[in-house]
């Protein structure tokens, strides 16, 4: 989608039959026929470089727009941007992950004043129950793939509140 800030309007053809920036995204249609986002369009006059209402035949000419917006119902799955952490995207959360397993985890070790590890476990994407619907298949088609159990290993470090994941470790030089 071009935006993570709700509403945004999009720029439609003079015919109306395809967007400019993306309103015939399947993605973005699968959101608005799923109810979590909202589409209206809407006519505005065209302007010309200095902000002047630029004048047709018949009246000034227009241009199509189309708002949309997020639904109460989407309002509610939408994460804004950087609340999954520093520069993460806004977006839907539409599951989680869960981990099956720890498979192992390397002797802790200090590195750069943090006490590290590296652990490998099984995990799996389970999907929220919102996210199964039919018409959202297209959307949330590269998160069922990850249904599957698969192997990862990621660096951890030891905090006041335990062990997390420790998404930004210093270079050692």
């Amino acid at each position: 989608m071009p935006s993570s800030t709700f509403p945004f309007t999009m720029d439609v053809d003079p015919q109306g039959q395809q967007a400019v920036y993306g309103l015939a995204d399947p993605n973005l249609q699968s959101l608005i026929v799923s109810g979590l986002l909202s589409q209206v369009m809407t006519e505005e006059p065209l302007r010309d470089l200095f902000g002047r209402t630029r004048a047709g035949i018949n009246g000034p000419q227009m241009a199509q727009k189309a708002k949309i917006d997020l639904t109460p119902d989407g309002r509610a799955h939408w994460q804004e941007p950087n609340k999954m952490g520093p520069g993460s995207p806004g977006g839907f959360c539409a599951g989680r992950l869960v981990v099956d397993a720890v498979d192992g985890f390397t002797v802790p070790a200090d590195q750069a004043g943090m006490r590290v590890s590296q652990v490998t476990f099984k995990s799996h994407t389970a999907l929220d129950p919102w996210a199964t619907k039919p018409e959202l298949a297209p959307v949330v088609a590269r998160l069922a793939a990850n249904a599957q159990p698969a192997f990862h290993t990621l660096p951890f470090k030891l905090t006041d509140k335990g062990w997390v994941v420790a998404t930004e470790l210093p270079a050692i030089r």
